[in-house]
């Protein structure tokens, strides 16, 4: 008799008592683990200054890629030199150098103004090759009204290609000599600039 009341008794007990997966506890969520940033090499580099393709090579890039968050997010700084030397009497403002400052962009559709106050760290700048000589030469950061630069981005993450397209205006006086007088004019310079990374 007296095992038949323990078996009961043991059996009431486990009936009352909860599942341990019932019980309402903290659990660990796991995430993916984020890959690390990683750099992007450029492979091309198209530039053309009212509406002539000009010859320009690498100076420097520490640009870098993270393609974790649902956008991806490009930061880091780059700068390409024109490879050849430009006639100092040259009948148009022209580029010597550009140098792109990126910090932590998201890639999108739109294309994004650089030097604004909502990316103040993000800008383009331009040494500007005015005429004459180069004591001449000028340096122009972008703003959002008179030298004005905009950015759109395309990406294939099944290549694992990038490609910023730059679209500028700069606008600047241009030394000229007028018969041994040195005179300046104004100027206009029109910029697009196509660069294809990978990574």
């Amino acid at each position: 008799m007296a095992k038949y009341v323990t078996i009961l008794i043991i059996l009431l007990f486990a009936i009352s008592c909860e599942s341990p997966w019932d019980i309402d506890t903290p659990r660990k969520i796991i995430l993916p683990k984020p890959v690390d940033s990683v750099p992007i090499s450029l492979i091309s580099i198209y530039v053309e200054t009212n509406g002539s393709e000009e010859p320009f090579i690498l100076e420097q890039s520490m640009l870098e890629i993270d393609t974790v968050s649902k956008n991806s997010i490009v930061w880091g700084n780059l700068t390409i030199n024109r490879a050849n030397n430009i006639s100092s009497d040259c009948k148009k403002l022209e580029i010597v150098a550009l140098t792109i400052n990126l910090n932590k962009i998201a890639i999108g559709g739109n294309s994004i103004t650089l030097g604004s106050s909502s990316l103040p760290e993000s800008y383009a700048s331009y040494i500007i090759h005015r005429g004459i000589n180069t004591e001449n030469d000028t340096t122009i950061i972008c703003d959002t009204k008179r030298n004005k630069t905009e950015l759109t981005f395309s990406q294939d993450k099944e290549k694992r290609e990038l490609w910023i397209y730059l679209d500028g205006k700069i606008f600047d006086k241009r030394f000229v000599d007028d018969n041994g007088k040195i005179t300046t004019i104004q100027d206009s310079l029109f910029v697009n600039t196509r660069l294809r990374f990978n990574y």
